[in-house]
């Protein structure tokens, strides 16, 4: 399982990078369980949430990069669900070529359904560096 899951965080990254917010369509649980929380608050309480949310963040950003960090734990909870943690830094640019620089921590729970993996909930924390313009 835990090699399963970390494959799975892999192609969220490569997924995100290459193809930006929209790619979170088929990371997210498409269950009424699913829900993201950030920096101390709900962002998407339901999945229907994050679906109508997510056009918004593509229209935003002209580029996502995500990488996470070497340490992933996977702590399996039962067959096809484990909790995932782990670090990431993500670049964001905007339309207007602002570049945000974002370090932080990712939990989730990490849900095996059909014949994918994808996150049933969602948390990041982050520290946030001063945007500045895109090279």
């Amino acid at each position: 399982m835990r090699d399963s899951v970390q494959a799975f965080a892999a192609t969220v990254a490569q997924g995100i990078t290459a193809r930006g917010p929209a790619a979170w369509q088929e990371y997210f649980a498409d269950d009424s369980a699913f829900f993201m929380a950030a920096e101390g608050r709900l962002v998407f309480p339901t999945r229907d949430a994050a679906t109508r949310a997510i056009p918004n963040l593509t229209r935003r950003f002209a580029h996502i990069t995500l990488r996470w960090g070497d340490s992933i734990r996977v702590d399996p909870l039962a067959p096809g669900l484990a909790v995932v943690a782990m670090s990431y830094h993500e670049t964001q640019i905007d339309m207007k070529g602002h570049r945000v620089e974002e370090d932080g921590f990712f939990t989730g729970i990490a849900q095996h359904r059909g014949a994918q993996w994808q996150f049933r909930d969602a948390h990041w924390g982050s520290v946030v560096a001063a945007p500045s313009a895109a090279p």
